[in-house]
């Protein structure tokens, strides 16, 4: 079973990952994985580096996308194998994967998560947060129209997890 698990930043892709790892299931994070994702320039498709606080217009200016032969290689190295991350490619990934699971939780939650978080820096700067503000409820609304299995991440991690693992059957 190869299974997605996405969501927007601060709903606990991340944490997920590292606790389905450490439960002995094949994870592995695409936002960590500079070899297979990449910021580009939406204008020149040239690859360009983000950092924390770099402004709203450069991030309406350019996309993290991951290499899709590059997932399909990675998706095929095991039987059952999750991936964990939210490229702006997304929609090109969904046929690589059996099952699609989406993160969600309240604005709430994921305006603390990011703020407070040491995994990532992606999120914590105010134009990081107003520019996911901008677009979240869409790409959530379209996952969930795809067939994206919700999973509510307000709850507790342990439990979190439990369900996640039910799903990957």
């Amino acid at each position: 079973m190869k299974i997605l698990i996405t969501g927007i930043p601060g709903t606990g892709k991340s944490t997920v990952a590292e606790q389905l790892s450490n439960k002995g299931v094949k994870t592995y994070d695409l936002d960590l994985a500079d070899s297979i994702c990449h910021w580009r320039s939406k204008k020149t498709g040239k690859l360009t580096d983000w950092y924390s606080g770099i402004g709203r217009e450069w991030l309406d200016a350019h996309k993290w996308v991951c290499e899709k032969d590059k997932v399909k290689l990675l998706v095929n190295r095991a039987e059952n194998f999750v991936v964990v991350g939210m490229p702006h490619n997304l929609d090109q990934l969904l046929l690589l994967f059996d099952k699609v699971i989406l993160l969600q939780c309240s604005e709430k939650t994921f305006l603390q998560r990011l703020k407070t978080r040491d995994s990532n820096d992606f999120g914590k700067a105010d134009s990081e947060q107003k520019y996911i503000l901008s677009w979240y409820k869409d790409f959530e609304r379209n996952m969930l129209a795809k067939n994206a299995i919700p999973i509510d991440t307000d709850r507790p991690l342990d439990v979190v997890v439990k369900n996640i693992i039910t799903k990957l059957e």
